[in-house]
């Protein structure tokens, strides 16, 4: 996110994650998950935070998944539990800066 100048926060597990959303929910446009993480996963926090969007009458933040888990079940798991896209690991710059680019185009246009 430094390299494309963009403000960010760091969680240590998904339920970090989960609160330091739920506390300040329109600092973010894009949350990058992992699914493995301690505590709990990106499945689980993408679900948590998709029932605390419903409850509060929040739009909904782009949530897309980082992994080394490359199944064709992983990845309906995942979009099962609310995350929207899945990326293997590594990211390449470009497509990372490509993904930035959609979601903030995406929001300019209402679509987000």
């Amino acid at each position: 996110m430094k390299k494309l100048n963009l403000t960010y926060q760091c969680a240590v597990n998904g339920l970090e994650a989960y609160t330091i959303y739920t506390l300040s929910p329109a600092r973010f446009f894009l949350i990058l998950t992992d699914l493995d993480m301690p505590v709990m996963g990106g499945k689980l926090s993408a679900t948590k935070i998709r029932e605390f969007e419903r409850k509060q009458k929040l739009r909904r933040t782009s949530i897309v998944a980082l992994t080394g888990v490359t199944s064709t079940e992983s990845r309906m798991e995942c979009l099962e539990s609310g995350i929207d896209q899945v990326f293997t690991k590594p990211i390449k710059m470009k497509d990372l800066s490509a993904l930035v680019w959609e979601v903030q185009e995406g929001l300019r246009r209402g679509l987000g």
